[in-house]
């Protein structure tokens, strides 16, 4: 015999009652007789006349569907109606217990113990909750306690659809002594959606009325009163038995060819799927309709109604929309293609194909852990074998892609409108490659937010540094696996879907402002809702900035701060070291919003509680990226430019993690330059990097300022940067101002006019005296 963990209840009662297998296959038989009797009891029931029997049997047998949808295909019977045949086909039908009881082979109180046995050593998540009158609700509580399932009930009826949502059970309990019950199910029915939780109702009236109302606002077992224990256990059993089993995948096959329709039901079912047929687009829509089956494989040459009017229906309809659809074809042009995947299509097969080959994919799409996503992405590579290698891992992983040889073909898609979550660009490339294809993307205030991902056969990090200036979100080495490169795309994708979100609520923001202000008073609620939250993230990050300026007799700190979105990635900090030295630093953490404030909370903290007595620049950025890299997630880079000012020997000693060098002006010279630096990697690439030091004297009346990108790559409506030399150039011309800082503002201000800084910006002068 089975294991007890595997078994069903009746092999579990045999094998207790010691019953051979001889017997107990017997009792199966007897046991089944009624399963393809429902059309009998359609024909007595005076739903149906032998006739029509006929009809829904032929048709079931052409197209292997289910008795109940041929009749509802046809016409000749409705949902409701099915529903009460079922329910009376179930009542009919004994159960193994019951067959054992009217043998005498055991008495109805040790088959309830043997019940009690079993269900308390499957530990079974099942759950049931329940609305009913008192007496009532006591007795099922009591059963429920006996099997081992979890039980839930309420008091008052507005409490019933939270509960519901709340423990989301297998079975739900109603009667009609306890609200309107009658309602409830029609509520609860509507709130469940697509749930497979079956709905049970106590009833004293046994009119056939009563019962197809019943099924009719979706209640799935009758009950009737008085109360009888045998009949709830078998509702218990079949509720639970459906929630355990597991069906075969059903696959419908659309496709006028009758041979056609009979090759692929063997190949598919050699395979364990279960196939259903149909010989036109719009017959295939209504079956699909009813019986609503995992895939579709539709033909596009068809009498009544071709593939593609077929699916465009499909996918119009919110009970299919969602099944995936695979054209089988002789017509396989880029033509047909480009027009079968705008009507939803996920493949084309082209006939004649290798036997295995469908079944094989089938499965790949079916497989639970594998699921088709709306996310589009555009890979670049000259190489034939590259472009097949992510043409196969995104299609496996269910993205939608395009394949081109070059940037200037990911261009040519993002200008034809193709709007894809991901770009990957392979490094070296004739017409152009993927450093200048990424620069030209990042100059796009169209298509800057999309994520770029650098992939190379080399991880020098003089490339790395430059695809990471050039504004690559990430890079990956050849040949790279295929589970990290999908990883790494989702992972970008989640943030770059993030700021799609934040970008269109600003933009509809805008929109409600201009079209709708005589409706601002209804509107502003919401406005203030967002903006607090928006507030809450900025004035967080307000507070982890200095709240006082540094004062010292040796020099002067002016500082402007300008976040993104209200809140973002820039830092900028000044402290002093004991009595003779001081702390200027400033940082940019890549991207913008809540995320980056997080990691710049992160640093600040790591910097005031680990390096607050530094006096090494060099050593502070090598003990800080050393903590990043350990404690962070790898989704941020951020640069950084930390010096240390010796106030006796009037020197400033600094080093670089790959941000932009300093504007220094000496007074002397009247000349502004930059001061000299190693480029350095930026913190959290990599985890044993060295930053080295350089030293520069300091004069009376000389300035260093230190800046974040968000200034010179301010872009106005033109399409122009700032640009480096243009901010040197303003600072330059700003020096005799009263207040240097403020006059850059107002340039920047001017220059942008319509247009948008798309980044943080972060101002420190300091003035030496």
């Amino acid at each position: 015999m089975t294991k007890a963990k595997n078994q069903r209840i009746g092999e579990f009662i045999a094998e207790k009652l010691n019953i051979s297998s001889e017997k107990f296959n017997e009792l199966l038989e007897i046991q089944s007789r009624l399963d393809d009797k429902l059309g009998d009891i359609a024909v007595l029931e005076g739903l149906i006349s032998g006739e029509e029997k006929e009809q829904i049997l032929d048709f079931q047998k052409k197209h292997n569907v289910h008795f109940g949808n041929a009749g509802i295909f046809l016409g000749l019977l409705k949902y409701s109606q099915l529903k009460y045949l079922l329910d009376i086909q179930a009542k009919k039908k004994h159960r193994i217990g019951e067959l054992l009881v009217k043998k005498k082979m055991i008495e109805e109180g040790e088959l309830l113990e043997l019940l009690s046995q079993f269900y308390s050593k499957q530990k079974t998540p099942f759950s049931i909750v329940a609305f009913l009158s008192d007496s009532l609700l006591q007795q099922i509580r009591e059963i429920a306690k006996t099997y081992n399932y979890d039980f839930h009930s309420c008091d008052k009826e507005e409490d019933l659809p939270a509960l519901v949502e709340l423990h989301s059970p297998q079975l739900i309990f109603l009667d009609d002594q306890k609200g309107n019950g009658l309602k409830n199910a029609q509520r609860l029915f509507k709130q469940l959606g697509s749930k497979s939780t079956k709905i049970a109702f106590f009833s004293s009236s046994e009119k056939k009325l009563m019962a197809l109302t019943g099924y009719t606002v979706g209640i799935d077992y009758f009950l009737p009163l008085p109360f009888n224990i045998r009949h709830l256990i078998n509702i218990i059993i079949d509720a639970d038995i459906q929630n355990k089993k597991s069906l075969k995948k059903s696959i419908l096959v659309v496709d006028d060819s009758h041979t056609i329709r009979i090759s692929l039901q063997r190949e598919l079912e050699e395979e364990g799927y279960q196939v259903i047929l149909s010989e036109n687009g719009e017959e295939g829509v209504k079956i699909a309709t009813l019986e609503k089956p995992d895939l579709i494989t539709m033909d596009i040459d068809m009498p009544v109604m071709n593939g593609y009017d077929a699916c465009r229906k499909l996918k119009e309809n919110p009970l299919t929309a969602t099944i995936p659809i695979i054209m089988i074809t002789a017509r396989n042009s880029v033509e047909e293609r480009s027009k079968g995947f705008e009507v939803g299509v996920v493949e084309y097969f082209t006939k004649p194909f290798t036997k295995g080959h469908l079944a094989t994919y089938i499965q790949h799409i079916l497989s639970d852990n594998k699921e088709l996503r709306k996310d589009k992405v555009i890979a670049a590579d000259d190489s034939k074998f590259s472009q097949s290698i992510f043409k196969s891992v995104l299609n496996q992983y269910g993205f939608e892609s395009k394949i081109v040889e070059n940037g200037q073909g990911v261009l040519d898609l993002l200008n034809e409108g193709y709007k894809p979550s991901c770009i990957l660009l392979d490094y070296r490339m004739p017409v152009m490659d993927g450093l200048e294809t990424c620069k030209r993307i990042k100059e796009n205030k169209l298509y800057r937010q999309i994520p770029v991902i650098i992939v190379t056969s080399s991880l020098n990090k003089n490339l790395v540094i430059q695809a990471i200036k050039t504004g690559a979100e990430d890079y990956l080495a050849k040949p790279f696996d295929s589970d990290e490169l999908i990883a790494r795309i989702e992972s970008h994708i989640k943030n770059y879907t993030l700021i799609n979100q934040l970008n269109k609520e600003i933009q509809a923001r805008k929109v409600i402002e201009r079209k709708l202000i005589d409706r601002n008073n209804e509107l502003k609620s919401l406005y203030k809702k967002i903006n607090h939250q928006l507030k809450e993230t900025g004035e967080l990050q307000q507070k982890l900035l200095p709240e006082k300026i540094l004062t010292s007799e040796r020099f002067k700190i002016d500082v402007v701060y300008q976040p993104c979105y209200q809140s973002g990635g820039d830092y900028y900090d000044f402290f002093k070291i004991g009595n003779d030295y001081s702390c200027f630093l400033i940082a940019d953490v890549s991207g913008h919003g809540a995320s980056a404030t997080i990691i710049m909370t992160n640093v600040r903290n790591y910097i005031h509680l680990l390096l607050n007595e530094a006096t090494s620049p060099g050593m502070a950025l090598r003990v800080l990226n050393g903590v990043l890299c350990e404690h962070s997630v790898n989704t941020h880079y951020l640069t950084m430019f930390y010096s240390i000012y010796d106030h006796k020997k009037n020197t400033l000693t600094y080093a670089s993690a790959g941000h932009f060098p300093p504007m220094f002006y000496k007074k002397k010279e009247n000349t502004v330059s930059y001061l000299n630096s190693y480029d350095g990697t930026p913190l959290v690439l990599f985890d044993d990097d060295d930053f080295p030091e350089l030293t520069v004297d300091i004069e009376e009346g000389d300035m260093v300022l230190l800046y974040t990108d968000g200034y010179h790559e301010s872009t106005n409506s033109k399409g122009e940067y700032l640009s480096l030399s243009r901010m040197q150039d303003v600072f330059h011309k700003s020096i005799d101002k009263k207040n240097i800082l403020d006059s850059m503002m107002s340039f920047n201000k001017t220059f942008l006019d319509e247009g948008n800084s798309g980044d943080d910006i972060a101002l420190m002068l300091v003035k030496f005296l």
